[in-house]
């Protein structure tokens, strides 16, 4: 029962749960970490570190595009904004305070250090004239610039209006072209290079050059064996999916996070549907997934899209039960794809996306088997549904689409088929596991033990088969394991086997063997019968769940008849003595074969008791109802409507097996049977 609050409102169940899990399953997931851990690194050695490609290294093959890709040039869209920017010299800005800088120039011809801002070749040139003409000259180049300066757009034809001044001095010619080279030096153009402004035009003009937009074909060379790999091939290559050469520790980290998030899901969901998962079941479903990651693995290894996730769901679906299938085959579809991926989104798409329709599939149709072949047949249909939404992802992504792709998908979806079918018996015989394959054989007439009581014990061996059509038709309407039902009933009594002639159905008409025991020593004999039965099932290695069937077949239950002609006789025995010693049924399957197992033995007691439909109910009825206030199906959660579902089948089944035609309304509808009512707990049903 789920804790509750103080509110009265059920607490976080999943937190609470995973609280309760036992030590030894988190042991298990970290050991599943450990398998995702190597199949990584496995994925990584067989096929990156040895065929990947690396930045600024020498391509080890030629590689071919596979998908038609438009993408952009960015090295000839560099190369060409690069000549854009070299056309861009420089930006030549205004100074604002040339007049200032002028001024103080001319100012300056008028003093002792006049030539200190004047070119070398102009210093030169004055310090071989005599002193009193270069003063003269000097200050005549300082008073012409300084008139100029009051001129209005003075910066405007500067040259020009320079010598237009100069020529009207008393000059000789070589004497002005000296003033008006001091003075073309101080009024220099009034601008300067604006280097910001210089760089910021450049990356302007560079981003006006459009990318250059290119598009490769599937069979393009993407880079020759040997070539350099850059940048840009390093990004077409990884778009085209071929895998890098370096250890891929982002996906592993990633990977490694997933698969533990996604362990804890199972686990909750099986305890929130009550659905009982051992520690050998929690073994068994990491081998399964170890077992169809490494065939994914493999198969991505040897570049070959073969639906390689399909003996996992097959396997699933066929070993573990449905509900909790479907979870774990999503899930491991999924991570199989992640584990696979090298590179290629659009590949990663189209094995996750199948894989997870093979999985709804799978949910579909494994429904009821009754041969081998059906088994083939629903695996088929499975990886058909994958090979259609493969197909149509191929499509959608733009992957290739030939022929020969549909040809794989074809034999891939027969053989794996075939492949998941053929390994059911190792998996079963490895992992005491219950497929339907092995539930088949184990309720075919040729098994050993069920040879063993049609020859030994007959009236056991009918008694059993009875028991069996009657669990089978009410599993199937409370949606129950056939199968597995079936199998149990058909087993639950092999005890009996040790001593047959003690329990009624082997019995010839009048002999009862019991007569002649105490009641203590008949008690012993029949409650026996489920200890005799656990040894068999151990010689012949049956599996586990067939066992429990025994084991719980008559919980707890006393036998009455003997345990009352006991007090009769004036013993003093406790009840216990007279008790099966259980377990009580653990599981609605077990149950339901208790309840059958009571009902069938009695109605043949009570045999021409039985006279119509009333009689037939009102026995039904008092059989599940004594188990009800017994206490036998405390363990089982059975509603009342699924105990209504059981008694109506129960009926219905009993009045096509034991129902004669009789015109007249005069003969009883069951064959009478000799013994009276203790002959339901002789035969060793109560």
């Amino acid at each position: 029962m789920n804790p509750t609050s103080r509110a009265g409102r059920p607490k976080p169940w999943a937190l609470h749960r995973l609280r309760e899990i036992d030590l030894s399953y988190w042991t298990l997931r970290a050991a599943l970490l450990v398998v995702v851990f190597f199949l990584v690194l496995l994925g990584w050695w067989l096929g990156e570190s040895r065929e990947g490609y690396r930045l600024g290294e020498p391509s080890p093959r030629t590689y071919l595009a596979v998908l038609s890709t438009r993408y952009i040039d960015e090295e000839n869209t560099e190369r060409l904004r690069q000549i854009a920017e070299q056309k861009i010299v420089s930006v030549m800005t205004r100074d604002t305070h040339a007049e200032r800088r002028i001024r103080d120039s001319l100012e300056q011809l008028s003093r002792w250090d006049a030539t200190e801002g004047l070119s070398n070749s102009l210093r030169d040139l004055l310090s071989t004239l005599p002193a009193e003409k270069r003063f003269r000259m000097l200050h005549l180049a300082k008073d012409l610039g300084l008139s100029l300066l009051e001129v209005r757009d003075w910066d405007k034809d500067l040259q020009p209006k320079l010598w237009d001044r100069i020529i009207r001095l008393p000059l000789s010619r070589p004497d002005q072209n000296t003033i008006f080279q001091i003075l073309v030096e101080i009024f220099q153009e009034p601008v300067q290079v604006d280097e910001e402004a210089t760089e910021k035009l450049k990356r302007e003009t560079a981003g006006k050059i459009e990318p250059v937009v290119r598009m490769i074909y599937p069979g393009d060379v993407i880079v020759s064996r040997g070539e350099m790999v850059t940048p840009q091939k390093f990004r077409l290559l990884e778009a085209q999916g071929y895998p890098k050469g370096d250890l891929p520790y982002r996906s592993l980290v990633f990977i490694l996070f997933s698969v533990f998030v996604w362990s804890l899901w199972p686990t909750v969901y099986a305890n929130r549907r009550e659905i009982q998962v051992s520690r050998r079941d929690f073994v068994f479903i990491i081998c399964l997934l170890s077992a169809g990651w490494t065939i994914q693995v493999m198969s991505a290894i040897f570049k070959a899209d073969t639906l390689a996730f399909l003996p996992l769901t097959g396997w699933l679906y066929l070993t573990v039960p449905t509900s909790l299938a479907f979870h774990v085959s999503l899930g491991g579809a999924v991570i199989g794809a992640l584990l696979s991926y090298s590179g290629s989104m659009a590949q990663l798409i189209l094995w996750a996306l199948s894989g997870i329709a093979a999985s709804i599939t799978g949910y579909l149709v494994f429904r009821g088997s009754n041969t081998r072949l059906d088994l083939w047949k629903q695996q088929v249909l499975t990886g058909i549904s994958a090979a259609v939404v493969a197909t149509a992802v191929r499509w959608w992504l733009g992957l290739p689409l030939e022929s020969h792709v549909q040809g794989v998908y074809l034999l891939s979806v027969l053989g794996w088929a075939t492949f998941t079918v053929a390994l059911l018996p190792m998996l079963d015989t490895m992992f005491d596991i219950l497929s339907p394959l092995r539930l088949m054989d184990l309720s075919h007439p040729s098994n050993p033990l069920l040879k063993r009581l049609q020859m030994e014990a007959p009236g056991t061996y009918h008694h059993t088969l009875m028991v069996g059509t009657l669990c089978e038709a009410a599993a199937d309407v409370l949606g129950l394991d056939s199968l597995l039902v079936k199998a149990g009933a058909y087993f639950h009594d092999i005890g009996k086997l040790k001593r047959p002639q003690f329990f009624a159905e082997n019995q010839m008409p009048g002999e009862n063997l019991h007569d002649e025991l105490k009641p203590s020593m008949s008690a012993l004999v029949i409650l026996s019968h489920v200890k005799d039965g656990l040894d068999l099932a151990r010689r012949y290695n049956l599996p586990t769940r067939i066992r429990h069937f025994i084991a719980e077949h008559h919980g707890t239950t006393c036998l009455n008849y003997f345990y009352r002609k006991s007090k009769a006789r004036g013993e003093d025995l406790p009840r216990e003595q007279f008790s099966y010693p259980g377990p009580k049924p653990s599981s609605k399957e077990t149950a339901l074969v208790m309840l059958a197992d009571s009902v069938e033995a009695a109605v043949r007691a009570a045999g021409g008791s039985i006279r119509g439909l009333p009689e037939l109910r009102e026995t039904v009825e008092g059989v599940l109802d004594s188990k009800m206030l017994d206490g036998q199906l405390e363990l089982v959660d059975f509603t009342l409507k699924d105990l209504t579902l059981i008694k109506e089948s129960f009926i219905q089944t009993l009045r096509s097996i034991y129902h004669k035609r009789d015109n007249t309304g005069t003969r009883s509808l069951f064959e009478p049977e000799q013994g009276g009512s203790e002959q339901g707990e002789i035969s060793g049903s109560d």
